[in-house]
């Protein structure tokens, strides 16, 4: 969104009556996590015209392909599709892009299709600034939460990282860049202690080196398998843990 529609837009002044325009990827944003991608659906949802669309029950990929003829109407009704314009564009069209589109079509439309447009670029833009505001602000927090985190594990003498996988790698690795001293991972009895660093702890003999007055255990797996860790530790009498929630385990990747 939006270039489907201003491309049209630019178009039609050239389009006769029986002219037959063809869409493609009008489903778009069912495939593949294009969740912005509406500008054709959008297209051919506003525009008047005769239109063509297969339907088929056992092939819904049919709906993907469309096509409409213009028609005497068309033109009559093409306010509709100015008007889609005003819905949230999925990316910022250069001003220099959006100058030669208000330049050309104030020679083919209105002044009040014109000022249309004139709206919903500067809906646009104002959208765009406050979710690009956003995203700044939602990482700076997650930057000053994760020194926070990171803080908090510099307190106590000596670190142990549950679960040597990928995540329990990146943040043994993570410890190191900021100076905390990681004693070893901890595994489960019985896992294969294959690539991962020395020194390993097997779980069923971490009583024998862990200081629960001055160590902690920092988890290192994903988020679905942090309670059946805990679980574990806390069936061993080990409440002195720490979990990293979903923005630290990102920030990681």
């Amino acid at each position: 969104m939006p270039g489907e529609i201003l491309d049209f837009l630019a178009c039609y002044p050239f389009l006769k009556k029986g002219a037959v325009v063809v869409l493609h990827d009008i489903a778009l944003c069912h495939h593949e996590n294009n969740w912005d991608a509406i500008a054709t659906k959008l297209l051919f949802d506003t525009v008047t015209a005769d239109k063509l669309i297969g339907i088929d029950e056992e092939d819904s990929s049919l709906l993907n392909i469309g096509a409409f003829v213009v028609t005497e109407d068309t033109g009559q009704y093409i306010d509709d599709v100015f008007s889609a314009l005003t819905t949230i564009w999925g990316y910022r069209v250069k001003d220099k892009e959006l100058a030669i589109y208000r330049e050309f079509y104030s020679h083919y439309y209105s002044e009040e299709k014109i000022i249309l447009f004139d709206m919903a670029v500067r809906m646009n833009q104002s959208t765009l600034d406050r979710k690009v505001n956003e995203k700044i602000r939602i990482r700076q927090e997650g930057f000053l939460n994760a020194y926070a985190w990171v803080n908090q594990i510099k307190e106590k003498e000596n670190v142990y990282v549950y679960g040597c996988g990928h995540y329990g790698k990146l943040l043994r690795q993570m410890f190191s860049q900021c100076g905390i001293r990681v004693k070893g991972y901890i595994i489960s009895d019985g896992r294969d202690t294959g690539g991962c660093e020395e020194p390993i702890f097997y779980l069923s003999e971490i009583d024998r080196y862990l200081d629960k007055d001055r160590d902690v255990i920092v988890i290192g797996v994903d988020i679905p398998l942090q309670a059946e860790i805990c679980d574990i530790l806390s069936t061993r009498g080990i409440s002195e843990y720490i979990l990293p929630d979903r923005n630290i385990l990102n920030m990681l990747i």
